[in-house]
């Protein structure tokens, strides 16, 4: 039996099978966009980073969800204007476990890109 939680568009799923993530019609991943996106150390005891690099301008969102999909944390936003950027994140007031860094792109044409990593956080 495998059991699935879905919230918007993050798909959580507790058994063997791991289907990969469903994005609504008109969003692609961070790639096709001509971005790049590394969350590390992974895992991380307290404080990790977000690299994110993007071919044009736009939009940045950051939002951090836990195992269940509830939103943990405020939203960052940013406007991205290029070149590599890194955004430092604390993970000491989490429990230890797994949670899910969504991160959105939006450019001026309107075109969104998301993608979902997992995060390890450890004591």
């Amino acid at each position: 039996m495998v059991s699935t939680l879905s919230v918007g568009s993050i798909v959580l799923t507790q058994g063997f099978e791991q289907p990969e993530l469903i994005y609504p019609a008109g969003i692609a991943d961070f790639a096709a966009g001509g971005g790049a996106l590394a969350l590390f150390p992974n895992p991380a005891a307290d404080q990790f980073a977000l690299l994110y690099s993007f071919a044009q301008p736009g939009d940045i969102t950051v939002t951090m969800y836990n195992s269940l999909g509830k939103k943990i944390s405020k939203d960052y936003f940013d406007k991205y204007i290029g070149g590599d950027q890194v955004l430092h994140l604390s993970g000491s007031d989490l429990a230890p476990g797994i949670y899910l860094i969504k991160t959105q792109f939006s450019t001026p044409a309107g075109d969104q890109y998301v993608e979902t990593k997992k995060m390890e956080i450890i004591k």
